[in-house]
């Protein structure tokens, strides 16, 4: 929601290398993304993009607001992957809301927002850690952050974020 909660030195720097790589990676797993070239340590090349205003959240395990809206444990692994939508409105708090919701806004078609939950699978998929590897709780929550012709997607891992944007030729 835009709040800011500390300063790690050269976290730009870590943020755009491992966003470059996974990009890659996910290139070669058939997703493309909107990297057109990296310049430096902090500056990459991206082609244009027009946000739209959700975030899709793709949980695998029990965390955070979610453990907390549910009652659930912490690290409780979910049954069956859970797909979250939230509108990006910092002065809202980022609320969640539903397919209902999205239609009626205009944000999202019903097609889309099939299409969307494809992507996000697919690319939860990609980046799940597998099973057997430790983590704090963090490791399996992938954020997809949307825009007209990609994803930003927000990957959670060992209390460290990192981005990803995503090309989406579908929106």
């Amino acid at each position: 929601n835009g709040v800011k909660k500390g300063t790690i030195d050269a976290k730009g720097a870590v943020n755009n290398l491992v966003s470059n790589h996974l990009m890659t990676l996910l290139e070669a797993d058939g997703i493309k993304t909107h990297l057109v070239e990296t310049l430096n340590d902090r500056d990459t090349v991206v082609k244009k993009v027009t946000i739209i205003p959700l975030e899709v959240i793709v949980r695998n395990i029990a965390a955070g607001s979610l453990a907390k809206r549910l009652g659930l444990a912490e690290g409780t692994k979910m049954a069956k992957t859970v797909l979250e939508y939230c509108y990006k409105k910092d002065e809202l708090g980022d609320p969640m809301v539903n397919q209902y919701h999205i239609a009626a806004m205009g944000i999202a078609s019903q097609d889309e927002l099939e299409q969307i939950a494809e992507m996000a699978f697919h690319i939860n998929t990609f980046l799940k850690i597998p099973e057997n590897r430790k983590t704090n709780g963090n490791g399996n929550k992938v954020r997809v952050k949307l825009g007209k012709g990609m994803f930003c997607v927000s990957i959670l891992r060992r209390g460290l974020k990192y981005l990803v944007s995503l090309n989406s030729d579908f929106l």
